[in-house]
C-alpha cells in the first residue's frame, strides 16, 4: 500500500504462461504421449510439488474447470500436454499477475487505473521458450512489442508485423493518454 497514487497500470499475460516450464524441466514432457488421465496426473504432482497449501487446494475443481472440455477418445496428446501448461501457468503467473493488479486498484480505485493487455497470437516461427504444442508462451508478447518482426524480417509473417505495428501504437497511446 505503500507506494504512489495517480497512476494507471498495465499488465500482460498470455495464454499459455507455464508451458515453458514443463518443456525446460521434463524433456519427456514434450515427447512422450498423454492421455487425458496423464495430463490431470501432472498437474496434480506439479502442485504437489509447488503449493505448500496444497492440500486445502481444491484440486478437483481445477481439474474441472481446465480439463472437462476435452474427450479422452477424440481430442489428442498435444492439447493435454498445452492444457497442463495453460493450467499450471494461470495458477503461477496469470492469477497472482491478476491478483496484484485487483489489490493496487482497491488500495485506491479512485487515483489508480489498471488495465490488462492479453496475448494469444502464435504465427510463424517458435519462439525461444514455446514448444511446437504449447499455446502463446511466457514472454511471446515482447518480441511484437520491441519490434522484433521488423528488426528481423525474414523471421516473422507479414501479420507477425501488422501485431507488431498495432501493440507498439496501444502502448504510445497508452503512455501518452493513459
Amino acid at each position: 500500500g505503500n507506494h504512489k497514487k495517480d497512476f494507471n497500470l498495465l499488465i500482460s499475460t498470455v495464454e499459455d504462461e507455464g508451458s515453458f516450464i514443463f518443456a525446460q524441466t521434463n524433456s519427456s514432457f514434450s515427447s512422450e504421449e498423454l492421455s487425458l488421465n496423464d495430463a490431470k496426473s501432472i498437474l496434480l504432482q506439479y502442485i504437489d510439488l509447488f503449493v505448500s497449501n496444497h492440500k486445502s487446494f481444491d484440486k478437483e475443481s481445477m481439474l474441472k474447470i481446465y480439463f472437462n472440455k476435452f474427450n479422452e477418445f477424440y481430442d489428442d496428446s498435444d492439447l493435454f500436454k498445452k492444457q497442463v501448461g495453460i493450467a499450471f501457468g494461470d495458477l503461477f503467473i496469470t492469477c497472482p499477475t491478476l491478483n496484484f493488479a485487483k489489490q493496487l486498484y482497491e488500495s485506491d480505485s479512485s487515483t489508480i487505473n489498471v488495465y490488462q493487455w492479453f496475448y494469444k497470437a502464435k504465427l510463424g516461427q517458435l519462439k525461444d521458450l514455446c514448444t511446437k504444442w504449447s499455446g502463446t508462451c511466457h514472454t511471446d508478447e515482447l518480441y511484437p512489442l520491441f519490434g522484433k518482426p521488423f528488426e528481423y524480417r525474414q523471421q516473422y509473417h507479414n501479420r507477425e508485423r501488422e501485431i507488431s505495428q498495432e501493440i507498439i501504437d496501444f502502448i504510445k497511446s497508452f503512455i501518452r493518454t493513459g
